[in-house]
């Protein structure tokens, strides 16, 4: 009945200093020894020093489990235990959860254990026995700094959002006014700010979304240009390899820079962003690449080069550039290079893979390409694909290459390729970890809708391409990951509008809406009603 009553009373506190605004956490405590595990949690005043949840786990394996799923933030470990010592699961924690705060407890008096301790940026290390009045003080301590961290973040967001959406309005003035004028040298000098420098290649693209005519009213398509410029700021311009923009027309346009050699991939960049976005929104985008520039006042001949590039572009082309005259040995190594982009594009997906093969088998025979440049050409695309394989988190086989190799070399032409199909086809069905990397992912959106949420963001974090966790995402849930995204936010808003008074605009910002004309078309698009007239319904329809 005590422990009842305990619990009851932790309930009550916690349902109290949630309405007092109170941020609560959760806390792990990890030890092989029932006894300590147990009493640490049921003789620390959780409530009290900010904890909501608290989880157990007697090994090291246990609790990487309940980290994964529960995201604690504090966690109150053991160093010496069975299995996996504390050292080893702070580093295994701290790989999908750096910003866990840690306590250390142990019996053992050693540096060496402390000094491990500090290079894993472990907050506290206590030694056994420790009392209970001090382990709740460090706990607390732990909240404060949270508290603290949570509260420098929203300033932080609240100052990038204010400043956010009025520095792209400046932007875009800056490169609207850079591909129309010619004479743009201050323009140029303003540019600079933004990575638009001398000397730097780059290289303009004019996005064209192809809708049903049906489809085209104001609200639709403003949402979708919209929607596709905030995707491909995220693919893009967080990585600092480009800008995204409107030109005049509200088309999407994007600027890829160079890298720090003066290499730029504009064709694998562009059809990268062109199949997240037919995966993500279900339409088809033709991108179309205009001339490679190195000043800031040459943008407009890349501008211009696109636009008539786009005037005698053929409607079924993807991706649009302009052709030079190559001798038959360089069109084959273009080709085999664009058809192995491609493939690694469409990675997991195995009905495309089969059919780039079967183009890349109809393109060697149609060059007339030696035997021997087959057999390289095959090795170098399976050695491409399982690379990228494992590096997404495909099971590692030793020895795979070096099998393969031995066969291809003491085959004819058509056993190549056979083979080569063959050894594809096994690669690709590696997917078994995929369904608990999207369950990640979704829990993650939900718990940061306020936050600048994208696909490029989201699939940089579990280590995978934008292109290959798109699929990923769209396999196991049956929606696209910015779909789900622009779900769960108007569900939030929805939430928002009918419990609070909170105002249209700060509805839109806390589920992650910079702008409020983009979270009304948003909105709107998804209930028929603008915000403030969902709220009003909402509202009579309850009095009735």
């Amino acid at each position: 009945m005590k422990r009842q009553g305990l619990r009851w009373r932790s309930h009550f506190l916690r349902v109290r200093r949630k309405k007092r605004g109170k941020i609560m956490y959760r806390a792990i405590v990890v030890d092989d020894e029932k006894m300590i595990r147990d009493g640490i949690r049921d003789t620390i005043r959780w409530d009290q020093v900010g904890i909501e949840e608290v989880y157990t786990a007697a090994s090291g394996r246990k609790a990487l489990d309940i980290i994964a799923e529960k995201r604690p933030e504090i966690m109150i470990t053991d160093i010496n235990m069975r299995g996996m010592t504390g050292i080893e699961l702070i580093g295994q924690a701290r790989e999908f959860l750096p910003e866990m705060k840690v306590l250390v407890l142990t019996g053992y008096d050693e540096f060496e254990y402390a000094r491990k301790c500090l290079r894993l940026k472990v907050q506290e290390f206590l030694l056994k026995p420790v009392d209970e009045k001090t382990l709740e003080q460090e706990i607390c301590k732990l909240t404060e700094q949270l508290d603290g961290e949570k509260r420098k973040q929203k300033e932080q967001v609240a100052v990038l959002r204010t400043a956010g959406s009025r520095q792209q309005e400046i932007l875009e003035n800056i490169m609207r006014g850079l591909i129309y004028d010619q004479n743009s040298k201050e323009l140029a000098l303003a540019a600079s700010a933004y990575g638009i420098e001398r000397g730097k290649i780059m290289q303009l693209v004019i996005l064209i979304c192809e809708i049903q005519v049906e489809e085209k009213d104001g609200i639709a398509e403003g949402l979708l240009n919209m929607t596709i410029r905030n995707i491909c700021m995220g693919l893009l311009d967080t990585h600092q390899e480009g800008i995204t923009f409107f030109d005049r027309q509200d088309r999407v346009l994007l600027l890829l820079f160079g890298d720090n050699s003066n290499n730029i991939e504009a064709v694998e960049k562009t059809e990268e962003i062109v199949n997240v976005l037919r995966e993500e929104l279900d339409i088809r985008v033709r991108a179309v690449l205009g001339s490679v520039v190195t000043e800031p006042e040459e943008l407009y001949i890349s501008y211009n080069n696109a636009e008539y590039l786009l005037e005698s572009a053929l409607p079924f082309q993807q991706i649009t550039q302009t052709v030079k005259a190559k001798n038959r040995r360089q069109l084959f190594a273009d080709t085999f290079t664009e058809l192995k982009n491609r493939m690694l594009i469409e990675l997991g997906n195995a009905e495309e893979t089969a059919r780039i093969m079967d183009i890349f088998e109809i393109a060697s025979d149609s060059y007339n390409v030696a035997d021997s440049v087959v057999r390289r050409c095959c090795f170098e695309l399976v050695s491409a694909l399982y690379f990228a394989v494992v590096s997404n988190g495909g099971e590692e086989k030793k020895g795979n290459l070096d099998a393969f190799s031995y066969m291809i070399l003491r085959s004819q032409r058509k056993e190549v390729f056979t083979y080569t199909k063959d050894y594809i086809e096994k690669l690709f069905y590696q997917e078994e970890g995929g369904h608990q990397i999207v369950k990640r992912a979704e829990t993650y959106i939900r718990n940061h809708l306020e936050e600048d949420l994208s696909v490029g963001g989201l699939a940089a974090q579990v280590y995978l391409s934008p292109n290959y966790f798109s699929k990923l995402f769209k396999k196991f849930t049956g929606k696209g990951c910015n779909e789900y995204i622009v779900f769960c936010r108007m569900e939030k808003a929805k939430q928002l509008l009918e419990s609070t008074n909170l105002k249209a605009g700060e509805v839109g910002q806390a589920v992650g809406y910079h702008e409020i004309n983009y979270f009304s078309l948003a909105f709107k698009k998804q209930t028929g009603l603008s915000p403030i007239k969902y709220r009003e319904k909402f509202r009579e329809d309850y009095k009735r």
